[in-house]
């Protein structure tokens, strides 16, 4: 069994931990001292940053974000998105895959769009052009960010101009799929820095062994 004496918050305290062996009235007592983070020695500070230095993203729900897209719509255009206004993503996706590191890529699986006009005014595409063709998202290759194509309705014959809208349009949606992986580099930067394992430290009052590990 064991117990702890508990002291105000920022303060050390000691954890006794009696083990007792098979004999009869035979007891091993062992005791420990115990520290918030604040508290402890400048070398275990290190140690303890080292050993969870994962701590605010080693769970699968830490990149959820469901603006993560939305937030390379241009302003004014996504003022005057309906669904925006009501609070609504102009996005939705049932899986997000990404590296942020060697590979450095993000794809969207399942994606789709949600005000069709937000979306064709952010790309530049116009409503005569957009009429003439489909959309879909492409997530081939491992290490390929998703990606738009297009192809034509019904035979529709696309101008030189037109087919330049929409090369201008797969550029456009590159950068908002840049931009979201931006976001969310600096999202996993913030969370794996000091400063951040830190608050989570404290929010959590952990309690922390010399060697820099949770008691």
């Amino acid at each position: 069994m064991a117990y702890s004496l508990k002291l105000p918050k920022g303060q050390d305290k000691i954890s006794q931990v009696y083990t007792v062996k098979n004999k009869p009235h035979e007891i091993k007592v062992t005791k420990e001292k115990v520290y918030t983070f604040e508290n402890l020695p400048p070398e275990s500070k290190e140690k303890a940053l080292e050993n969870y230095y994962d701590i605010n993203v080693n769970y699968s729900g830490w990149s959820d974000d469901d603006f993560l897209l939305d937030i390379g719509i241009d302003k004014k255009i996504y003022e005057n998105s309906k669904i925006a206004k009501e609070g609504n993503t102009v996005f939705n996706w049932k899986k997000l895959y990404f590296d942020l590191d060697r590979e450095d890529y993000i794809q969207f699986d399942g994606l789709e769009v949600k005000d069709e006009e937000t979306f064709r005014k952010q790309l530049g595409v116009s409503k005569k052009t957009w009429d003439k063709v489909s959309y879909s998202f492409d997530n081939t290759g491992r290490n390929n960010n998703t990606q738009i194509e297009f192809s034509n309705n019904y035979e529709a014959e696309l101008t030189p101009s037109e087919e330049g809208e929409l090369q201008d349009a797969k550029e456009k949606f590159s950068d908002l799929v840049h931009k979201a992986k931006k976001q969310l580099k600096a999202d996993y930067e913030y969370r794996t820095s000091n400063e951040s394992i830190k608050e989570t430290f404290d929010a959590n009052e952990y309690r922390f062994t010399k060697d820099g590990k949770l008691a």
